[in-house]
């Protein structure tokens, strides 16, 4: 498996089709069946100029992704994860573990000091997550609000 940086706009049919995949099965259940609405969330994920993308090639098929963000703070780089994906046919078969696993040294590579993400608390990721060396933050919690 290897580990490149995607050129989303040329690679946007199968980004959609691992994000489709990935959420409609249980506990998500999320249809993406707007292609407009999927579209619009990709752009917004993909479109700053902080924005890093990283693909898992599996044959020279994309198995996974990972869409986030380069944030720089007074200490370093931290690379947060907005969203972390494995297509249906490589789930349960190593490739979420081998994209974290091929994701740090690369970051490491270019400066990244740290790796951040956020799940619901209840959602099997947070075992993932766990499994691949990742703690809940001790001084940072999530805030949100109903409008």
């Amino acid at each position: 498996m290897e580990l490149r940086e995607i050129d989303v706009k040329r690679e946007i049919a199968e980004v959609m089709e691992i994000i489709r995949g990935a959420f409609a099965q249980s506990p998500w259940n999320e249809t993406w069946d707007d292609e407009a609405a999927l579209r619009e969330y990709i752009d917004g994920l993909t479109g700053a100029p902080d924005s890093l993308s990283l693909g898992l090639y599996d044959e020279g098929r994309l198995a996974a992704v990972s869409l986030g963000r380069i944030k720089r703070w007074y200490w370093g780089a931290e690379y947060c994860i907005d969203d972390l994906c494995v297509h249906p046919s490589a789930q349960g078969r190593g490739a979420g573990t081998e994209l974290l696993k091929l994701m740090e040294p690369w970051l490491k590579e270019r400066g990244v000091k740290s790796l951040s993400l956020w799940t619901k608390r209840d959602a099997p990721a947070c075992g993932f997550y766990r499994k691949n060396g990742f703690h809940e933050g001790e001084d940072k919690v999530i805030f949100e609000k109903e409008l």
